[in-house]
């Protein structure tokens, strides 16, 4: 069993991080501006476990003040995540607005659904 458990992390999942590091492009670290909102979308609906996941994050994060400013938290719900793509392309490096992602948006981006490319 444990020879399996090996060769499973082995050829699985060793070449799937090093993909995801080759792909990933370099990120810039970019602050909020103090004072203004900061908008934490998702893409799902506000009552599934992702939705949920959000709102309590950003609840925490307003009460703790581990983040100074203060948190909205957003829904861009439809075309199995392709509006919640295209909303946050038209913000455009925006450092306020920030998404929380899950397999849905890969899945769109590679279905070419969404005004977005893997390369933005």
């Amino acid at each position: 069993m444990r020879k399996k458990g090996l060769f499973f992390s082995t050829v699985v999942i060793f070449p799937l991080f090093v993909i995801t590091l080759a792909v990933a492009p370099t990120a810039q670290a970019v602050y909020p501006e103090p004072g203004k909102v900061i908008e934490l979308m998702h893409h799902s609906s506000p009552g599934g476990g992702a939705g949920l996941f959000v709102l309590t994050c950003g609840e925490l994060l307003n009460k703790t003040g581990i983040v100074k400013n203060k948190i909205q938290v957003t829904t861009h719900q439809g075309g199995s995540s392709a509006v919640a793509l295209n909303y946050l392309l038209s913000k455009g490096g925006d450092p306020n607005v920030v998404m929380m992602w899950t397999t849905a948006q890969l899945n769109a981006l590679n279905r070419g659904t969404t005004k977005m490319k893997f390369e933005e």
